[in-house]
Order: structure tokens, then C-alpha cells, then sequence
């Protein structure tokens, strides 16, 4: 049961990026997807998983007072979210974003996110930090992790 010609469903959260925050705003976003009949089983999870690792990021490194907006989308043809933060900007070398040695304890949340995702950007702004994820629903081709 697909969405065309609906307007897009949409989940909006705000607060500290703190754990107590990050896991109600997970948990939450998982029921937000769970409960349209039009997002398969796979593109929850892997959606779920790649905003789980951008946010747990911002959660590790954005400092003390820091905040976090999250803005999803649930579309027609796929799945986005808007992440914004108050944390200092992010310097990403996008080129050398990659799984790391089996043996790493860290390291791994942007590529894995890069990985299940058709779309991660990312843009440092005066304030913080611009996060888009898309994730087309499912009969699209995907790169990396089998998917």
C-alpha cells in the first residue's frame, strides 16, 4: 500500500542531545514508522538505524548544552529527515568516511549510515549543524551493507 497523492506524514521532536532525549526520540520514531502501512520492515530499520547513528554522533560530540531537532518525513517514494543541532560544527571529510578495522571500537556511525541511505548531507551553518537523510522505499536499488 504505497502513499501517492497523500501528503506526507510527518514527525517532529525537539530537546537536549542527551541519551534520556536520543532514546525517547528513537523509540518514537520507530513507532512513527512502524504505524504507516507503506514502510516496509527493511526501510524501517535501516532508516531507523542511520538516524540512530547521526544522533548518537551529535549526542557523543556535540558538547554540553547542546540541542537537537529531528524532522521526518514519510513520502510517496521515500523517507527524509532534517536533523538540526546547536553542537559546534562538524568538520566531515567525506571521502575518507569508511568502515573501520574490525578490530575499532568507533568510527563506524557515518559510514554505516552512508551505507543504508540513498542520501546523507551535511552542512555546518553559524548555529550548528544541517543533517538530511534520505532513504527511497523499498523496490530501490540500495548500495552497500546487501541492501
Amino acid at each position: 500500500m504505497g502513499r501517492e497523492g497523500k501528503p506526507p506524514r510527518t514527525l517532529h521532536r525537539t530537546g537536549a542531545a542527551d541519551l534520556r532525549f536520543l532514546d525517547r526520540l528513537l523509540d518514537d520514531l520507530d513507532a512513527f514508522l512502524m504505524d504507516d502501512p507503506s514502510v516496509g520492515d527493511e526501510d524501517r530499520s535501516l532508516f531507523l538505524l542511520a538516524v540512530s547513528e547521526v544522533t548518537t554522533n551529535i549526542v557523543t560530540h556535540g558538547g554540553p548544552g547542546a540541542t537537537l531537532t529531528l524532522d521526518v518525513g514519510i513520502h510517496a517514494e521515500d523517507l527524509r529527515a532534517r536533523i538540526d543541532d546547536t553542537a559546534p560544527p562538524a568538520l566531515i571529510d567525506w571521502n575518507s568516511v569508511s568502515l573501520p578495522s574490525e578490530e575499532a571500537v568507533s568510527g563506524r556511525g557515518l559510514a554505516i549510515a552512508v551505507a543504508v541511505l540513498d542520501e546523507l548531507s551535511h552542512e555546518a551553518t553559524e548555529t550548528g549543524n544541517v543533517w538530511l537523510l534520505r532513504r527511497s522505499l523499498s523496490g530501490s536499488a540500495h548500495d552497500g551493507l546487501g541492501v
